[in-house]
């Protein structure tokens, strides 16, 4: 029997996401919301760096990998299993993001596939669930942040990292 607290891990990753960049802003009075990316409390100019890198790394990664392990669980069809299995690399991806800080070369594409990744996952999957209402709803919203002019990256995580909140929240906590 899968423990109760495991559904909630999805939704405690993004939560926790914002408490650890938040904690290392608190190091890095320069950091803004509004100008920079959240990737810059990683660099190697951050006080502390090791605060958000880790983070990601020990805290966020292995939240995200148990969630998606659980809907690999809770997968009643192929779909779902392979929608979940994109989500399993998107956490493998943000322990990547930690390792592969923003300065280091391969930081961008980690960065950005690991949001691609997620966002596939939850289209598959919810095409699988039988709730493509939310999985077309959600994929619709992240394209579409494309093309809002956020003033900086970090606002423009926030509004991804809020999209994929939903997702784990309302799929994670309800099944």
């Amino acid at each position: 029997m899968v423990k109760r607290w495991i559904k909630w891990t999805g939704i405690s990753a993004v939560i926790i996401f914002f408490v650890i960049a938040y904690i290392s802003s608190l190091y890095n009075q320069w950091f803004s919301i509004w100008h920079n990316a959240y990737s810059d409390l990683g660099t190697t100019y951050a006080k502390y760096m090791w605060i958000f890198n880790y983070g990601l790394m020990f805290i966020v990664s292995p939240l995200m990998l148990i969630f998606a392990i659980y809907l690999i669980y809770k997968s009643e069809n192929k779909l779902q299993t392979v929608g979940a299995s994109f989500i399993t690399m998107a956490a493998i991806f943000i322990f990547f993001i930690g390792l592969f800080h923003k300065g280091t070369k391969p930081h961008d594409f980690v960065a950005l596939w690991f949001f691609w990744q997620y966002f596939i996952g939850i289209l598959l999957y919810c095409i699988g669930r039988e709730k493509l209402w939310l999985g077309i709803s959600l994929f619709i919203l992240f394209i579409a942040g494309f093309f809002i002019p956020f003033p900086s990256m970090a606002l423009a995580e926030t509004y991804a990292l809020v999209l994929i909140g939903v997702f784990n929240g309302i799929v994670g906590t309800r099944e």
